[in-house]
């Protein structure tokens, strides 16, 4: 099923030398099993990086456009077009950069799942849903395709055939990129890592799911505990999935010595700041490592299991990647839903609210409006688009970092979410915009169930707060306020 999210600039994955975008399975927990393979040459000879497709059309990476005509795309293993391929998934680039670091030409770009299937069940609170046993976690930057509506968690219900791609964090639980729905008569398709190996009976699990491999065909390696492996299947058999293909793949890069590195995803094994895993891949930092926390400072002890990062580096000859800089990416949890009040082209920010939002490189745009842009820039925006932005704080109090920025056409509704720094009953405060209550102000607690005005602010803290209502220029007037997921 098309997303009407496509052929918008990709301007992700940020690397000042790398040209190229890799995301390999995603497999969860340890380093596993690494089948032997050929090391796959990169950019100028040798790099990887790892990480999520945030659009199309030529192919954008920290700003440098790369041609792909001519390249090779495949899907699943399949030969595909360039418009098969969607916004959100995880995808291979090889090719090649200009000296002047601006443009370049991709050879090849190819793009597996993680799973897809049927959704046996959904938790709106929690943000997550189940598909083949396997948990995926909805956040605030998942991409879901024209087919989900509402485009959000509460347009999935059970039965409902989807794709997923994503990060596997160390419980093996799918931190979505993407959710696509597919037809429900389509192939089913699962990978992780296995444990619970039984080679007498042929089975073994993905996390909640058994897999029966006794018909299947087996490829790319040998079965053992811990090894990655995308298993695939033609129908639904309950809890036990038949599978007709199971295909061994390396957890990690298959990375010669010097190869440079950039990988983004989730932090799946933790020793230390010099021993950890990206997604499989094994990390070590030096002391001339440099860390990055969105528009903050960081260390290396701020590094932990389960953290969101991206790893820049270089390979070393045991396929370790050896990081120059780590960058800890924030949750998005601030939103916008409104109008433009200012531009600053100079800056490449916008105001909404009295808010600073700067738009950068890695910032995903796309016109859901009827102008439908493509690729929608920032030149592009003007003072009264209405627009949905997400991303997380800036440097400045009444500022934020966007990840997302979404055009749509005009509409009435108005939304701010963001972290509660003052409450002064019954005003409050959201990024330094002045929120105000009155007697009609209908209050909800995470769950979503009514909550008096006592209730709302004995429990507000300094918790993340969605408001609905109108803005008059100097001040939000909340219709509705209500507590969101510490």
């Amino acid at each position: 099923m098309k997303s009407e999210i496509q052929n918008v600039v990709v301007r992700h994955l940020r690397g000042v030398v790398i040209a190229m975008v890799l995301l390999v399975a995603s497999c969860g927990g340890g380093t596993g099993a690494s089948p032997s393979g050929p090391s796959v040459g990169g950019i100028n000879g040798g790099g990887f990086a790892r990480g999520a497709i945030t659009g199309f059309g030529s192919i954008f990476v920290d700003g440098i456009e790369f041609s792909t005509s001519g390249a090779s795309i495949r899907i699943e293993g399949s030969t595909a077009t360039e418009s098969q391929l969607e916004v959100g998934q995880v995808v291979l680039v090889q090719g090649t950069i200009s000296d002047d670091g601006r443009s370049g030409t991709a050879r090849t770009v190819s793009f597996d799942d993680n799973v897809e299937g049927p959704i046996q069940s959904v938790d709106v609170q929690a943000n997550t849903f189940v598909v083949l046993g396997q948990t995926v976690r909805v956040t605030g930057t998942t991409v879901f395709d024209g087919g989900v509506s509402p485009a959000n968690i509460t347009g999935l219900t059970a039965g409902v055939s989807v794709e997923v791609s994503g990060f596997a964090d160390s419980a093996g639980v799918i931190v979505a990129t993407r959710v696509e729905g597919k037809a429900a008569a389509g192939e089913l398709e699962v990978s992780g890592a296995l444990s619970g190996l039984d080679t007498v009976a042929r089975r073994f699990t993905i996390n909640a799911l058994t897999i029966d491999y006794a018909t299947a065909t087996v490829s790319g390696g040998t079965l053992a505990n811990g090894a990655c492996v995308e298993v695939k299947s033609n129908a639904p058999t309950g809890n036990t999935f038949v599978a007709t293909r199971v295909e061994v793949k390396p957890c990690g890069l298959l990375a010669a010595a010097n190869d440079r590195g950039q990988i983004e995803g989730i932090i799946t094994r933790f020793v230390s700041a010099t021993d950890f895993d990206v997604n499989g891949q094994r990390v070590t930092t030096t002391a001339s490592t440099t860390y990055v926390n969105g528009m903050a400072s960081a260390s290396a002890s701020d590094l932990r299991l389960d953290l969101k990062v991206e790893v820049e580096g270089t390979f070393n000859a045991a396929g370790t990647l050896q990081a120059g800089k780590v960058e800890i990416k924030p949750e998005s949890r601030s939103r916008l839903l409104g109008t433009v009040d200012a531009l600053n082209a100079g800056a490449n920010t916008l105001s909404m609210y009295g808010i600073d939002v700067a738009i950068n490189a890695s910032t995903l745009m796309e016109d859901k409006s009827s102008a439908r842009i493509s690729p929608l820039r920032f030149p592009d925006l003007r003072t009264g688009d209405y627009l949905e932005v997400r991303g997380f704080k800036g440097a400045a109090a009444n500022s934020i970092v966007a990840v997302l920025v979404e055009r749509g056409d005009l509409d009435t509704r108005r939304e701010l979410q963001g972290r509660v720094t003052a409450v002064a009953r019954p005003n409050l405060t959201i990024l330094e915009v002045s929120i105000t209550t009155r007697d009609g102000t209908q209050f909800r607690n995470v769950d979503d169930s009514p909550m008096t005005a006592d209730e709302f602010f004995a429990a507000i803290g300094d918790q993340f707060v969605k408001v609905r209502g109108t803005w008059n220029g100097a001040a939000f007037a909340a219709d509705e306020a209500q507590l969101e997921t510490p």
